[in-house]
C-alpha cells in the first residue's frame, strides 16, 4: 500500500512527514561548498570571477521553466538539452582587442580538441556550447585562460568542474545508471522519465542534487518484481537506505523500498535407502544341512538274508545341521530433517532533504520481506527385510519354530525446519530546509 505525502506549502522549519520517522531531523548541504569567488545558482549555473576581471559563467543550455499552475512548460527541451552547458567569458571592465579565449577538456584531452574563440561584441565576451561526459561522478574538467596580442592575460586562467546530468528512462539498475553506493553522487539534474524505473537493488544511494524531475509514473524501487524473493535458500535482501538531498524539485516522487522476501526453500528428499550396515546373509537363519544315506536297515552293514541272500537296501535323509530362524529385520534410517524458513529483508528506508519545491508530491511504499516457510521433515528409510529360512522341510521347520524374521521398522520421520523471520521495517524521514 503507498503512502501519499503532499506538502502544504514551502515550510520554514525542518520537519519529519512520515508517519514513523522516530529520527532526529538533520540538515544536510545541497551542493558542494565552493571559495567566496564561485556562485552555485539554483539552475546550475557556476560563475568565476578571475583577479583580471575575466568572468567564466557555466549556465544549463535550457532551463526549467513553470507555468502559473507549476506545471513544467518546457519538458521536451529541458530533455534534449540535458548536458548541454553554455560557457560565457566575458571582460568586465576593458574590451580587450585581439583577446582569444582558449580552453580545453582536461579529462578527456584525447577526445575533445581544445577549442577557442576570439572576443566579440565589441571585444567583450565569448560564448561556447559545451557537451558533457554524461557519466555520474564523472566531472567534466574545463581549463580556460585568455590570450591577447602580446601574450597570456595575467591572472586570466580558470579552471571549473561540471557536474553532469543523469537522466533515467526505461528499467535501469542503480549500476547501469553509474551510480556508486556507499558514496556521495553529485548530480546536477536528475530526470525520471515517464514510466522509468530506477532499481537501488537494496544498495544504499546517497544523491545530491540541484534539480530532481519526477515525470508521470516513475518509480525509485529496490527489486523488481521478479526479484521480491531472494534466491532459493537466501535470506531476503533488505531494502537499504536511498538519501537524496535537492535544491529543486518537481513532480509526483514514488519510492517503492520494499524489503525482499526469503528465498524458497525446497522440500527434503525422503530416505529410499537402507542402513548401510544391512546385510541380509547376515540376518539369514543357519542353513539346514543333510546328505541322502544308502543302508540295509537301522543299524549300519546289518544284512537281513532272503533266500537269495541279498540285503534289503533303502535310501533316506539324514539332517546334519538343523535350521535356524531368520533375525529381525534392521530398522530404517530416520529421515532428513527439514530446512529452516529464510529470513525476510527490512524495509528500505529514505531520508529526504529538499529545500524549494514546485508542483511536488511524495509517494511510499515501506514494507519489510516476509519469512518464507520452512520445509517439512522428510520421511524415513524402510525397514529391511527379516532374515529368510533355509528348510528342506517346512512342515518341519513349522513344528520346531523356525521363521523367517520379521521386516524391521520403518525409520521415524526428520524435524520439521524452522520458521523464518520477517524483517524489520525501519523508520525513515523527511526534512525541508529553510
Amino acid at each position: 500500500m503507498k503512502t501519499r505525502l503532499k506538502p502544504i506549502l514551502l515550510l520554514t522549519t525542518l520537519a519529519c512527514l512520515t508517519n514513523s520517522c522516530g529520527q532526529t531531523n538533520k540538515k544536510t548541504a545541497l551542493v558542494p561548498e565552493v571559495s567566496n569567488q564561485t556562485k552555485l545558482q539554483t539552475e546550475g549555473t557556476e560563475i568565476i570571477t578571475t583577479e583580471a576581471n575575466i568572468e567564466y559563467r557555466v549556465e544549463r543550455k535550457t532551463v526549467l521553466s513553470f507555468d502559473g499552475e507549476g506545471n513544467i512548460t518546457n519538458r521536451n527541451q529541458f530533455v534534449e538539452d540535458l548536458n548541454k552547458r553554455i560557457l560565457t567569458v566575458t571582460s568586465l571592465k576593458t574590451p580587450l582587442k585581439n583577446g582569444i579565449v582558449k580552453c580545453m577538456d582536461v579529462t578527456n584531452p584525447t577526445e575533445v580538441a581544445p577549442f577557442e574563440k576570439p572576443l566579440e561584441n565589441d571585444f567583450t565576451s565569448a560564448q561556447f556550447e559545451l557537451s558533457l561526459n554524461p557519466q555520474v561522478n564523472k566531472m567534466t574538467k574545463i581549463e580556460c585562460h585568455l590570450q591577447v596580442s602580446d601574450g597570456l592575460l595575467n591572472n586570466s586562467s580558470s579552471i571549473f568542474n561540471i557536474t553532469p546530468d543523469l537522466y533515467i528512462d526505461g528499467v535501469k539498475s542503480y549500476n547501469q545508471a553509474m551510480l556508486l553506493p556507499g558514496q556521495t553522487n553529485k548530480i546536477s539534474a536528475l530526470v525520471l522519465e515517464e514510466n522509468s524505473v530506477l532499481v537501488t537493488k537494496g544498495e544504499d544511494l546517497k544523491i545530491n542534487v540541484e534539480t530532481l524531475v519526477s515525470l508521470p509514473h516513475s518509480e525509485i524501487k529496490t527489486f523488481l518484481d521478479s526479484e521480491t524473493y531472494a534466491a532459493s535458500g537466501v535470506d531476503g535482501h533488505a531494502g537499504g537506505k536511498l538519501e537524496i538531498a535537492s535544491h529543486l524539485t518537481t513532480g509526483t516522487l514514488s519510492l517503492n523500498l520494499n524489503g525482499q522476501n526469503g528465498g524458497y526453500v525446497k522440500k527434503v528428499d525422503d530416505i529410499t535407502s537402507y542402513p548401510d550396515d544391512y546385510s541380509q546373509e547376515k540376518l539369514d537363519g543357519v542353513h539346514e544341512q543333510g546328505e541322502m544315506v544308502t543302508d540295509c536297515g537301522n543299524m549300519k552293514n546289518r544284512i537281513e538274508r532272503d533266500g537269495s541272500d541279498r540285503c534289503n537296501r533303502r535310501t533316506y535323509y539324514l539332517m546334519k545341521v538343523a535350521p535356524t530362524s531368520g533375525l529381525p529385520g534392521l530398522t530404517g534410517l530416520r529421515g532428513n530433517d527439514g530446512l529452516n524458513g529464510r529470513n525476510g529483508g527490512d524495509s528500505g528506508t529514505y531520508s529526504l532533504t529538499l529545500k524549494k519545491m514546485i508542483n511536488f508530491n511524495l509517494e511510499t511504499s515501506i514494507n519489510p520481506g516476509k519469512a518464507s516457510s520452512p520445509s517439512q521433515g522428510g520421511k524415513g528409510g524402510p525397514g529391511t527385510p527379516g532374515g529368510r529360512i533355509f528348510c528342506r522341510d517346512l512342515a518341519w521347520c513349522q513344528a520346531h519354530g523356525v521363521t523367517a524374521g520379521s521386516k524391521g521398522r520403518d525409520g521415524i520421520r526428520g524435524k520439521d525446519g524452522l520458521p523464518g523471520l520477517d524483517g524489520r521495517k525501519l523508520n525513515s524521514e523527511f526534512n525541508i530546509l529553510k
